[in-house]
């Protein structure tokens, strides 16, 4: 996992930075996407300077594997939450100024969200279950 942790941190800043900034000009701030934007560049750059080194020891990736399914589950609740939360607030008529192709794909996007976060949970558990017990010996 640590192997593609410089990327997760890269992809997913842009995809808050493209939420925020989506959010702003709709709300008519025009200049403040620029901000968010190197916010984005200073915070990524930082955060991938502290990111701790890839590893190779079994063991280690075995617990970080577990860990990591662990929090794309808990994520994948967190997200099933949301949508209850959005079901409540559609149904109590607040979303009434929203247009119908806006809700089918706030819907859409909150189904493949929850999906993607229990397959990856699924995946990541069974990667570290197949993981062997001790290091292979070196080939000489």
């Amino acid at each position: 996992m640590k192997r593609h942790s410089r990327l997760i941190v890269l992809f997913g800043g842009a995809f808050a930075c493209l939420a925020i900034t989506f959010w702003l000009i709709t709300t008519r701030h025009y200049r403040w996407p620029l901000v968010v934007f190197v916010a984005y560049l200073v915070g990524v750059s930082v955060v991938i300077r502290k990111l701790p080194p890839v590893t190779r020891d079994p063991e280690e990736i075995r617990g970080h594997q577990f860990e990591a399914s662990r929090a794309a589950r808990r994520m994948g609740w967190i997200y099933v939450a949301g949508l209850v939360l959005g079901t409540l607030n559609f149904l109590s008529g607040r979303a009434n100024t929203i247009p119908w192709w806006g809700i089918v794909l706030a819907f859409g996007w909150s189904g493949f969200l929850i999906w993607s976060c229990f397959w990856i949970a699924k995946r990541l558990k069974k990667a570290a279950a197949s993981q062997p017990e001790t290091p292979a010996a070196p080939k000489a």
